[in-house]
């Protein structure tokens, strides 16, 4: 019996200035979006938890972007929460991944595809291990 994976994200934008720090973006294109870490790794949990993780990032470019999609597609935010992060401003992407029915190494990808002519596809990962409720750590 096949498992239907979920993974649920949430999107928000900030027009507060970015909190990120700037030695986190070295390896971060200069146009663009910058995340402040591009993989999450959630440890050892038990089956049956729901995983949630905030991904921060700042538009970097000199653009107005757009996050168009986000995949895996049901995991998109809600077209209502999608708006356009200007020059400077910060955003969010909430990630939350049902364990319900895993066990062992995951890695899951979130892909994030946006309106940048440059930099337009972001990968995301979350990744650790997840042991059965009977399993011992």
């Amino acid at each position: 019996q096949m498992c239907k994976e979920t993974v649920l994200i949430f999107f928000a934008v900030s027009n507060a200035s970015a909190q990120i720090q700037d030695s986190n973006l070295l390896d971060q294109p200069k146009s663009g979006l910058a995340f402040d870490h591009m993989e999450y790794d959630f440890g050892i949990v038990k089956s049956d938890t729901i995983v949630t993780h905030v991904y921060t990032f700042k538009n970097v470019s000199l653009d107005t972007i757009r996050i168009n999609q986000v995949a895996p597609r049901e995991a998109a935010p809600d077209p209502s929460d999608s708006e356009e992060i200007v020059p400077g401003n910060t955003g969010e992407l909430k990630v939350s991944f049902r364990t319900r029915g895993r066990h062992g190494k995951q890695n899951k990808r979130i892909t994030v595809y946006t309106n940048d002519m440059i930099h337009a596809v972001y990968r995301l990962y979350l990744k650790g291990e997840i042991k059965r409720e009977n399993e011992s750590e």
